[in-house]
């Protein structure tokens, strides 16, 4: 898997919004730990609707996909 120097370098391939990509910078998340929470557990933690977080942990499913 291709290694990112910092988190916003794999937040930026993020196919999501420029606010959702923000909130994850804010927040401290790494890629791994957004696929490992899941959507529901990244939906409370966030206070964001269930389906924003699926499209949020599929993104970074995505990220990992292209990176292999």
């Amino acid at each position: 898997m291709k290694t990112h120097s910092t988190f916003s370098d794999w937040v930026q391939e993020l196919d999501i919004a420029d606010g959702l990509k923000q909130l994850l910078t804010d927040a401290g998340f790494t890629i791994e730990s957004l696929i490992r929470l899941g959507y529901q557990e990244l939906s409370e933690m966030l206070n964001i609707d269930p389906y924003v977080g699926k499209l949020i942990v599929e993104a970074a499913q995505n990220v990992i996909q292209k990176s292999n």
